[in-house]
């Protein structure tokens, strides 16, 4: 939220399921879609205008008919130019951080 609202593009390429209730068009999310929509829906910001950016133009929606996304990463640029990298198998949910054995990096150009 910090770094929308001081004008950082984030992008985040987020695990997107999706399976279709029976008897009509209404889709159900699995629960690690559940889980980071719920997440996502809490983050406070000071701003409408941060707020809206936040819900439209952060999220990459990946959907996959694997039932593991694996591939977590985040990219930090500045002036366009990427310069440092976390990534690692963190999911990022409070169970993934707080209660799981995962590891991350950081690498800095």
């Amino acid at each position: 939220a910090d770094a929308i609202e001081r004008g950082v593009d984030v992008k985040i390429i987020r695990h997107c399921k999706y399976a279709h209730h029976s008897g009509d068009d209404t889709l159900i999310p699995d629960d690690a879609t559940r889980s980071a929509e719920e997440a996502i829906a809490k983050v406070a910001f000071h701003s409408l205008e941060s707020a809206q950016k936040w819900q439209d133009d952060t999220f990459i929606e990946r959907s996959h008919s694997s039932d593991l996304m694996h591939n977590k990463f985040i990219v930090l640029t500045m002036n366009g130019h990427p310069f440092e990298v976390w990534t690692g198998s963190v999911n990022f949910t409070d169970s993934g951080i707080y209660g799981q054995s995962n590891v991350g990096h950081v690498v800095r150009d």
